[in-house]
């Protein structure tokens, strides 16, 4: 529901039957809370501005086929899920090849790195492309002369553009296509190769660890090299196209320390730089502690914060606060000028609590 909150967006609640039942007291006071926050918001007409946007290609996603088969990582990260009793369950991540992780993982990526993200239709953006700072093109792989334009006109604007894997490459199978759309030259590599780059900086692993893929592609002259394939080819780059920064990534792979770096060089706002998946918008952050500790929030503007479930200041005319949080819990925070009246409105409700450190 914070979430939601941030999003200015419906929530979205699992059934009643599904497992994950909302019905025990604690869940119907956070709802009165976030119901009390929800109304002053839209009392002040509290907007959202987010300066990513996460573009996934619809008619791709058609053409895609459905896989059963899964593979192991041998990455060593981890998933997380909850089960309706609230014991965490881990276990070692698996990815489905190429169709699934390229949104489905994708996206709890970008949740996690620090950054709120907008959900765009890539044949949409020629209508509705907004000012985002990066756009990171998921599967791009068809396009038409309309969708052409748009992107070319986002490059000529400045903005930065991610690119996976193949870009452009179903329209026609040319290479001609890939660097129409993207401004950046390209060859195909021969052979099978593993769909994964090692990153120069640190030299960690990211990608496919043991599926290897027959069609694989790398920039031909790029200004700035990340990363490189099992062969040495660059697999991760970094090109001046026009007045944009594009980056290319061979893998759709991706991890969250290159998504921060790839928001940090394109001059977004990193709210938090934990690997907590968290959200906000004008006035409002949410933040679910994967790990404990303590977590550091670095707000947009000087203000006064509010921890809406706690009811109380966490600290006043700053744009940093810092909180210590438990495993699994989740937070929400208002931080804004008019920040004691909420607390007021909080406190008054007759039920009025904070709740427990574990919930």
């Amino acid at each position: 529901m914070s979430v939601a909150l941030c999003r200015c967006s419906p929530p979205y609640l699992y059934a009643l039957a599904s497992g994950v039942d909302l019905n025990s007291p604690e869940c119907s006071a956070a709802g009165r809370d976030i119901h009390t926050v929800q109304r002053f918001c839209i009392e002040r007409n509290i907007g959202r501005h987010a300066e990513v946007a996460f573009v996934a290609s619809e008619k791709s996603i058609c053409a895609m086929p459905d896989l059963s088969g899964f593979t192991k990582a041998e990455t060593g990260r981890w998933m997380q899920s909850y089960r309706s009793d609230g014991i965490v369950l881990r276990e070692a991540e698996k990815i489905a090849v190429f169709n699934g992780e390229v949104f489905g993982l994708a996206h709890t990526r970008f949740a996690r790195a620090g950054v709120p993200v907008d959900y765009l239709l890539a044949e949409d953006i020629k209508n509705r492309p907004g000012n985002y700072k990066l756009y990171a093109f998921l599967n791009l792989f068809t396009y038409d002369a309309e969708t052409l334009a748009a992107v070319k006109n986002l490059r000529a604007r400045g903005a930065t553009i991610l690119w996976l894997y193949a870009p452009g490459w179903l329209n026609r199978r040319s290479l001609d296509d890939m660097e129409s759309l993207t401004g950046i030259a390209f060859a195909s590599m021969s052979g099978q190769t593993l769909a994964g780059v090692t990153v120069k900086s640190d030299g960690r692993y990211m990608g496919m660890p043991s599926v290897k893929v027959a069609q694989m592609f790398y920039p031909v002259r790029p200004d700035e090299v990340l990363g490189v394939y099992e062969d040495g080819r660059p697999g991760l780059t970094v090109s001046k196209t026009g007045n944009s920064l594009s980056f290319f990534s061979g893998t759709w792979q991706l991890d969250v320390p290159f998504i921060r770096t790839l928001a940090e060089r394109a001059g977004v706002h990193i709210w938090c730089d934990t690997d907590d998946p968290i959200e906000a918008n004008d006035c409002l952050f949410t933040l679910h502690a994967r790990s404990s500790g303590l977590k550091t929030v670095h707000l947009p503007r000087k203000a006064t914060v509010v921890d809406v479930f706690a009811k109380r200041i966490m600290v006043r005319d700053s744009d940093v606060f810092t909180f210590e949080a438990k495993l699994h819990s989740s937070y929400l925070f208002y931080f804004g000028t008019d920040a004691e009246k909420l607390v007021s409105e909080l406190r008054s409700r007759r039920d009025a609590r904070p709740y427990p450190a574990k919930r």
